[in-house]
């Protein structure tokens, strides 16, 4: 079982706050930079973890040159520098999980911080639950996010199976990342450019009117109940969730770096 997988990263700026909504803070307080330096070390460590053969490509969004060499040490390869704004890197990030080669494809953003076993575990548990469903694909996400218990998304009601070493819930939305098999993208190829191309430039195209009609009505769609990679974006002032959880694995991913 091989695996490609697909990490894209930019160290500066962060999301604009928008007038008039409720206030947003990251689930960490530190630099963009710091966030992705740390998360990064996290997904490489997890790699090297790993028992299967696993492929990494990292693709850069005009990070510094400190950022991008210390990238290259945690992943021993060239990182590919990306040209254009955001959605011509979403692109990107896409094409290259398109085009591979390998049994499985991991496309990761820069703000999810793994647990050493992660990368193994999901490997293990693809290959388990892909044998107990008729879809000849499935989709892992790697976190249990805050709107899985939320609107616009949740609370909804699902099913609870277990995995290797955790439970897991099947699911119908995603980020960005995701791990799957490389012929999803290629099957349902139309979503994914859509989401990437116009996501900030079309009203309403979001993940919930392209990419997760997948896990809606063709590819399931698992994610485990407690993380395998915590997703550190940013979310509402009264949402807590996982906070220990989140702040003993960043202090320890830190102590290590």
């Amino acid at each position: 079982m091989t695996l490609r997988v697909v990490f894209r990263t930019h160290d500066g700026g962060d999301r604009i706050t928008t007038p008039g909504e409720p206030p947003m803070r990251r689930k960490v307080d530190c630099t963009k930079k710091e966030l992705t330096l740390t998360c990064a070390y996290s997904l490489a460590t997890s790699i090297m973890c790993c028992d299967e053969d696993v492929l990494t490509t990292v693709l850069d969004d005009n990070s510094s040159d400190d950022t991008v060499q210390q990238l290259q040490d945690m992943f021993h390869v060239e990182v590919i520098p990306l040209a254009g704004g955001f959605e011509q890197g979403s692109l990107a990030h896409f094409q290259q999980a398109k085009i591979s080669d390998e049994d499985l494809v991991y496309i990761v953003e820069d703000d999810f911080l793994h647990r050493p076993e992660a990368i193994q575990e999901m490997i293990e548990t693809y290959v388990m639950f892909l044998e107990q469903v008729e879809p000849e694909q499935i989709c892992l996400y790697p976190d249990d996010d805050y709107w899985n218990y939320e609107p616009p998304f949740g609370p909804t009601p699902t099913k609870i199976v277990a995995g290797k070493a955790r439970l897991w819930r099947m699911n119908d939305h995603t980020t960005n990342t995701m791990f799957t098999d490389p012929l999803v993208l290629r099957s349902y190829w139309q979503l994914f450019h859509t989401l990437a191309t116009q996501c900030l430039s079309v009203r309403g195209i979001n993940e919930d009117t392209t990419i997760n009609l997948i896990w809606k009505h063709h590819v399931p769609l698992f994610t485990p109940l407690m993380p395998l990679a915590y997703h550190l974006d940013h979310h509402p002032l009264s949402v807590e969730l996982h906070k220990v959880g989140i702040a003993e694995l960043w202090s320890e991913v830190r102590s290590r770096m």
